[in-house]
């Protein structure tokens, strides 16, 4: 897999359509967060001496998991507790 860069220079754009995501370090090497963009990565790192980042690829995109769902039993509120919103 190889990386060109985008028209931005703090992007990196892979040439098949892999997905993936910037890991920052802390100073003993253990994952702090994940960030969804370069900039954040390298923002965190300037504040924080000796944290480094590193690009994680997925081998395969996310999937996205349809969920269904079955109403059991509607629920209302008595009559006698409505209120009006506005007089």
């Amino acid at each position: 897999m190889t990386l060109s860069p985008n028209s931005n220079p703090n992007h990196l754009q892979t040439s098949v359509s892999n997905t993936y995501y910037y890991q920052v370090n802390d100073t003993e090497g253990n994952r702090y967060c994940h960030c969804g963009s370069i900039r954040d990565a390298k923002n965190l790192i300037e504040m924080h001496q000796g944290f480094s980042y590193q690009i994680i690829f997925y081998s395969m995109p996310p999937k996205t998991v349809d969920v269904s769902a079955e109403h059991i039993k509607e629920y209302y509120l008595p009559e006698s507790e409505l209120q009006e919103l506005f007089s």
